[in-house]
């Protein structure tokens, strides 16, 4: 016998089947529009499925999204993700152009047929997309028992602390782009994993877990991101101009040296804030906090020893 799931316990199918009708109703809008914010919204959609989908994976739970379906997601995602880029460093460029007092005119008309290149490309996929496909995607509502529910909650708190123990790991390691790269995703992917738990176990040891933090250092981490994306920007424009150009327009150089330092800023205390929460999340999800910590930073002593 079955026990249906209370109403505050949303089904792990559930839960994908909400990301996914956002995930069609923000495509649509990007395919009649090309809405900046609709195509952040629809890749944020896209990234919780894939999380959702690395969960099930982990607790051996039925997927319900064939491989065809993943093909496509994973194509609008990539295609839509150079455009993203493309969209933010403009930003940012047009907000370093009015603080520094340089116009940077050539190097904005760069970024603006670039991006109506890459609004082309992805205008022209999403455009031969049969969205009757997506029409017929959908999870089926499911029932489970107590000890079913209880088997789910246990596995997903495994999946947790293996995120725990792989952004752990790259804390370890030095700051270099590949690691931080990595570290922002093993981070979002974390916060995704725990805005579940909290509408699929709002009563189990993570449920009631505030998640701001990691929230932050995501956004911290994609701040950084928008910086080593437009840098990199940067430098091949500059290579593509050749000749003498970084000395005859020596703005771009301090445009370099200034999104330099905003990395190192935004990057600094941040891997200390990460070890603090992945241990409470440690302590939370069960795990013994250690008896006496100590983290040392250019900055900062954090010592903390448990409590009885």
């Amino acid at each position: 016998m079955t026990t249906a799931v209370t109403p505050d316990k949303l089904s792990l199918n559930q839960f994908l089947e909400t990301q996914l009708q956002l995930f069609k109703g923000h495509f649509l809008v990007t395919q009649a529009t090309m809405d900046e914010e609709a195509i952040h919204q629809m890749r944020l959609s896209i990234k919780r499925i894939r999380t959702i989908q690395k969960l099930k994976k982990h607790i051996h739970f039925p997927t319900s999204l064939n491989d065809e379906y993943l093909v496509i997601i994973k194509t609008i995602f990539s295609a839509s993700g150079n455009l993203r880029d493309l969209q933010v460093q403009f930003g940012l460029l047009g907000q370093y152009s009015a603080e520094m007092k340089f116009s940077f005119t050539l190097f904005m008309n760069y970024f603006a047929e670039k991006e109506k290149c890459h609004i082309d490309l992805l205008d022209k996929i999403i455009h031969e997309i049969n969205f009757d496909q997506f029409a017929n995607v959908h999870t089926s509502p499911q029932e489970y028992g107590t000890s079913e529910i209880s088997e789910i909650e246990t596995e997903s708190i495994s999946f947790v602390k293996y995120k725990i123990g792989k952004i752990n790991e790259l804390l370890y390691l030095p700051q270099k782009s590949e690691n931080v790269h990595e570290l922002r995703k093993q981070v979002k992917q974390l916060f995704f994993v725990m805005q579940f738990m909290k509408d699929y176990f709002p009563d189990s040891k993570l449920g009631n877990y505030n998640y701001q933090a990691i929230n932050e250092a995501g956004d911290s981490l994609g701040k950084w991101h928008d910086r080593e994306v437009l840098k990199a920007r940067v430098l091949e424009y500059i290579q593509s101009m050749g000749g003498n150009f970084i000395e005859e327009n020596p703005e771009y150089q301090i445009l370099l040296f200034v999104l330099e330092d905003e990395k190192r800023k935004i990057l600094r205390g941040l891997d200390l804030k990460l070890y603090v929460e992945m241990i409470r999340l440690r302590y939370l999800s069960g795990e013994r906090a250690p008896e006496k910590l100590l983290v040392e930073t250019d900055e900062i002593k954090f010592e903390t020893v448990k409590s009885e």
